[in-house]
């Protein structure tokens, strides 16, 4: 099945729409950023490495990561009126989104947990929440599982989203792998995969979900050495899909 991007996300157009659309968001940073490339070499700028975590370069210097909201325009569009935001970490959007509740199940101290639930997201929890949101956000939170996975976790996803409900969903190619058995890869794709065969089994196993993509955004697999891009593998795939209103 070979990989289709729909609504793929631009960069240089999203940097001029963004302090329109988000204005009362954007004003309260220093500095926004649009892509991974620039947090790449926004870190090595300020001296932190690579195992650093974003979020914390981020807080430090009042700096935006602008990337994510353009998906998240997508399931604002219905005005939704609960919004779960699955794996939520530190919460980042709060700021955005004041009604958003988050899941996680390692919450970090207040104030980013305040409206959070520490649960750990399974296939129990999406079972016993059904229907229980009108939109939700999961950003690299499903993808710590083997590749075999990917329909059922996003299948689970849904579950929780009412019907005509959306969801903006990223997880990470490279983590996939890395939650995979070596010796599972291997008996798979063999000892030396490349990158677009690996992608385009991920890819075939969201299609296969039968969920309404409004966006689906892969990464791009084959660059030039000499290429500025850098979100081939270890880049976020990103999804927006929508519930089907007759459920």
């Amino acid at each position: 099945m070979k990989i289709k991007n729909t609504n793929f996300y631009d960069s240089n157009k999203w940097r001029n729409q963004f302090p329109v659309v988000f204005n009362s968001l954007a004003k309260n940073y220093d500095h926004a950023i649009y892509t991974y490339q620039e947090m790449n070499v926004l870190k090595a700028v300020l001296h932190h490495t690579v195992y650093d975590a974003p979020y914390k370069v981020l807080d430090k210097y009042n700096i935006i990561n602008a990337l994510p909201y353009y998906y998240i325009q997508w399931i604002l569009e219905n005005k939704p009126n609960v919004i779960l935001d699955v794996g939520c970490g530190t919460s980042p959007f709060k700021n955005l989104i004041p009604n958003i509740v988050g899941i996680d199940n390692y919450l970090c101290p207040p104030p980013y947990d305040k409206d959070s639930i520490q649960c750990h997201f399974d296939e129990d929890f999406a079972v016993s929440h059904q229907k229980m949101c009108d939109a939700l956000i999961s950003v690299n939170a499903i993808h710590f599982s083997p590749i075999w996975t990917i329909r059922s976790r996003l299948l689970d996803l849904a579950k929780l989203l009412r019907p005509s409900g959306r969801a903006f969903v990223a997880f990470n190619a490279e983590t996939w792998l890395m939650s995979t058995a070596r010796e599972e890869l291997q008996q798979h794709f063999g000892n030396y995969p490349d990158t677009q065969c690996l992608l385009e089994y991920m890819y075939e196993q969201t299609m296969n979900t039968g969920l309404n993509f409004l966006v689906s955004d892969w990464p791009v697999a084959e660059v030039s050495e000499h290429s500025p891009i850098r979100d081939d593998l270890n880049g976020n795939v990103r999804l927006v899909f929508e519930v089907d209103s007759r459920i």
